[in-house]
């Protein structure tokens, strides 16, 4: 997961899931930095019962690092409460990983039919997802081609034209 350490991310809702699933959970991989609530996602995975080895965080990487990490990832998982835009998700979809969001509608609308949809805070759907994704390898491709579809509307080229075209309509 890509994510600030904040309690608006969601991820007391995956340490749960990820517990609820016990030996059966894959390893997480947390990249982000500490931001408001005081959330040591160290602590909160150790209070749920994930041993160490489980949970690995990285804090500060690079944008090629980042890179690097999502192409290798099985699953992006961002269980987010509340986003504004949903960025990790359009960089997942370039990466060609397959993904499980939110119900948040800022993810939703970025991912579209290319992630995994549960609801928020629902951590036993989020636990159910991870485990099917986790272990059938076609549902996991055919998300990650939905999401190498769908990166290209997240460019900022693509991005850039879209607000131009829509300025040049606002004056009309």
């Amino acid at each position: 997961t890509l994510a600030t350490f904040e309690p608006r991310k969601g991820l007391d809702t995956l340490f749960d899931a990820l517990a609820a699933l016990g030996p059966q959970a894959p390893p997480l991989v947390l990249v982000g930095q500490p931001g408001w609530g005081g959330l040591d996602p160290a602590v909160e995975a150790a209070r749920r019962g994930l041993a160490p080895a489980a949970v690995r965080v990285l804090d500060s990487i690079s944008d090629r690092q980042l890179a690097v990490i999502l192409r290798a990832a099985q699953l992006l998982v961002m269980p987010s409460l509340a986003e504004g835009f949903g960025l990790p998700v359009a960089e997942a979809m370039a990466a060609g990983t397959a993904i499980i969001c939110t119900d948040d509608p800022a993810l939703v609308e970025v991912a579209g039919p290319a992630a995994r949809v549960v609801g928020r805070g629902r951590s036993d759907e989020l636990a159910a997802a991870i485990a099917e994704l986790a272990a059938d390898e076609a549902q996991r491709a055919a998300l990650a081609k939905a999401g190498l579809g769908r990166a290209p509307l997240f460019t900022w080229d693509a991005v850039a034209a879209r607000s131009w075209q829509l300025y040049r309509s606002l004056l009309a």
